[in-house]
């Protein structure tokens, strides 16, 4: 594989042309660095992959496109302060960890994190977030939120992880 063969399959996986760029020019493995294109590369298990018909940026596009959903959906119970519909979007050995200064509460297993929202839905009952930002790498996501109240309001990121198709860890960071 050529390298503009190679920076066009990054593309069509959604990558940025300077990073595909940085790709196929970092890669010891790459041809232009006079070694073979390695059998287990990205860019290889695309090509081998298209001779079946799915090719790795297609299985990436989906993982990506049920991580959001998985996400989405627990973004939306929380703000319906539907605990059975929270439930339902995370794992048996979801870990959360919250905002607690200083370095944040963490809970581990579904009723650990699910009595964390049970007391952050009675300490806030108006509670609502906003979504800012959602960033989606395959199973994981990076959301930037908007929560406010009556008198003020704090921003911050929630590093998330899905399996199966729902939560299984929420990593909580606020500014301030």
């Amino acid at each position: 594989m050529w390298p503009h063969e190679g920076i066009k399959t990054a593309q069509r996986c959604g990558v940025p042309a300077l990073a595909a760029e940085l790709i196929e020019t970092t890669d010891p493995t790459n041809p232009v660095h006079g070694g073979p294109l390695h059998a287990t590369s990205p860019i290889a298990q695309n090509q081998r992959s298209l001779s079946t018909g799915t090719t790795q940026c297609e299985k990436q596009g989906t993982m990506n496109d049920d991580t959001r959903a998985a996400v989405e959906r627990f973004h939306e119970a929380l703000n319906a302060h539907d605990i059975d519909a929270v439930a339902a979007c995370i794992t048996d050995d979801c870990l959360f960890e919250d905002t607690t200064p200083p370095n944040g509460t963490r809970h581990v297993g579904r009723d650990a994190m699910l009595d964390a929202i049970r007391r952050f839905f009675a300490d806030s009952p108006a509670a609502h977030f906003d979504i800012e930002e959602l960033v989606i790498a395959g199973d994981r996501a990076l959301l930037r939120w908007h929560y406010a109240w009556a008198d003020g309001h704090v921003r911050g990121v929630d590093v998330i992880r899905v399996r199966d198709g729902r939560v299984s860890e929420s990593l909580a960071y606020v500014k301030g």
